[in-house]
């Protein structure tokens, strides 16, 4: 079906552009931590990857948008402009005109827009369960997102070997709501999704990421340097 094509196709792009912007703020924490760009050429290769995967994409909505749904139509058109609003801001990555939180916040609005269009096209399946179904797939990808988020934020404080304390709070909010998200749909999962995920709550390694992330919010600002 066309839904299915589409999320397919969608979220390709999607996981191509999330592994750019983990390079990038690599790249950037690197730079930024005063040491060598190391990572350069992967991540050129990886935004050649990506350009594949966004070409796919971008075909997919030019056909979409002759459509006769509204917001699929409407999503669509944006993503038609993703790899100029993908170009502007490689280029302020380049230049380093744009810091870590720039990018972070540039690349979640490309991958926001993948998002909405995915929804847009569940949501012309809805009747019944789908209803239930698209609402429960929205929420999701909303905690996926933030998961992918949290992940390549602390990538670029890692390489960077600092942290700013917006980061801290930023990090801290995003590993609480994604949590947060998966235990109240967690009843309305697939029994085998549910008892995975009722594993990985148990687990040592999810209890101690957890505890940690929870630490880091209550720890003081230093004032010097913003670390």
């Amino acid at each position: 079906s066309q839904a299915r094509e589409g999320t397919e196709i969608l979220s390709r792009a999607a996981t191509e552009l999330r592994a750019e912007r983990r390079l990038t703020m690599v790249h950037l924490g690197v730079q930024d931590g005063g040491g060598e760009a190391t990572h350069q050429d992967d991540l050129e290769e990886q935004r050649d990857t990506t350009d594949g995967a966004l070409t796919e994409a971008v075909a997919l909505a030019e056909r979409l948008e002759d459509g006769r749904d509204v917001e699929v139509n409407r999503n669509s058109a944006l993503v038609t402009g993703a790899p100029d609003r993908l170009e502007a801001l490689r280029s302020t990555v380049d230049a380093r005109t744009a810091n870590r939180g720039e990018a972070l916040s540039g690349y979640g609005d490309l991958l926001g827009t993948l998002t909405d269009t995915v929804i847009a096209l569940l949501h012309t399946t809805d009747g019944g369960e789908n209803l239930t179904d698209a609402v429960l797939t929205r929420e999701l990808l909303a905690a996926r997102e933030e998961y992918a988020t949290a992940d390549a934020l602390l990538a670029g404080v890692i390489a960077a070997e600092r942290m700013t304390y917006e980061e801290t709070a930023h990090f801290t909010f995003l590993t609480a709501s994604y949590r947060a998200t998966l235990d109240t749909v967690s009843h309305a999962m697939h029994p085998s999704v549910r008892a995975a995920h009722e594993a990985l709550i148990q687990d040592d390694v999810w209890t101690r990421a957890e505890g940690f992330s929870r630490r880091v919010v209550t720890r003081p600002p230093v004032a010097q340097n913003d670390d």
